[in-house]
């Protein structure tokens, strides 16, 4: 008997069958391994509940006090909405929709709201990288301004009836007034773009240009702001009547011995 197992098994391994077992007890264990991950490893075993020891954050589901603390819930009154009445206000999509009894639910008017938002509204460039900004400069005598320059390019989701007049542009510069060194696409500002009150996008504005310092200018500021500091003014006065009370010490004391006994 062991005789004929040895035999069958140089049979097998001088043959394709020894390949093809081998195959086949691969595959086998692979399949039966991924069977047991899918097993272990699904949404239904993941639970309302956090996780980890918080050294790479928490993460669980949602409660549907939460859902509704993050998100509006607007009611889906699909045929006041088509007569105009009772429009909702608040931006955003519906995802979904529920309801009971007679109501008729149907997830094809989400798709009449994708469609009514792309045919009235559009993505529209509201900022170009080729817009230029003034900045006034101080301590330099090469220029009194730096031009500033978008730092990228901004789109918008806007109505395609928007006009351009509606879309406001505004300007917020750290300093409105900066001193000289300046270095070129040295943040100096931020452009915000809105409509109707809401902001849009908003870009940072970089310095167009190098600008250098003057070193005299440079040095009189210096000066100019070590003499506006209170304690320096504070300090100048009392040397001032430091000063007379001296020269009227003098003065008295020269009375007095010209007039002495």
């Amino acid at each position: 008997m062991p005789n004929l197992l040895l035999t069958m098994w140089d049979t097998i391994k001088s043959s394709n069958i020894g390949i093809l077992v081998a195959a086949g007890l691969g595959m086998f264990a692979i399949i039966g391994g991924l069977s047991m991950l899918s097993y272990h490893y699904t949404l239904s075993g993941i639970k309302s509940r956090t996780v980890g020891d918080g050294q790479h954050g928490t993460a669980r589901w949602a409660t549907d006090k939460e859902i509704r603390q993050t998100y509006t819930h607007v009611p889906f009154k699909v045929i006041d909405w088509r007569k105009g009445v009772n429009l909702p206000t608040d931006q955003g999509l519906v995802l979904g929709c529920k309801g009971s009894g007679a109501t008729v639910e149907s997830f094809s008017e989400t798709a009449k709201l994708y469609n009514w938002a792309y045919n009235n509204f559009s993505m529209r460039q509201v900022a170009a990288t080729d817009e230029l900004y003034r900045q006034p400069v101080a301590l330099s005598k090469q220029t009194d301004t730096v031009m500033l320059y978008p730092a990228q390019s901004a789109e918008a989701f806007l109505p395609k009836d928007a006009k351009d007049e509606d879309i406001r542009k505004t300007v917020d510069l750290k300093e409105d007034v900066v001193n000289a060194p300046i270095t070129a696409g040295q943040e100096l500002g931020t452009l915000t773009i809105t409509y109707n009150d809401q902001v849009c996008a908003q870009v940072p504005l970089l310095a167009q240009a190098d600008v250098s310092a003057s070193r005299f200018l440079v040095a009189k500021a210096a000066v100019e702001a070590f003499f506006a500091k209170t304690w320096v003014k504070l300090a100048l006065v009392a040397i001032v009547v430091l000063v007379i009370v001296f020269v009227l010490w003098l003065k008295l004391g020269r009375r007095s011995r010209r007039y002495g006994p």
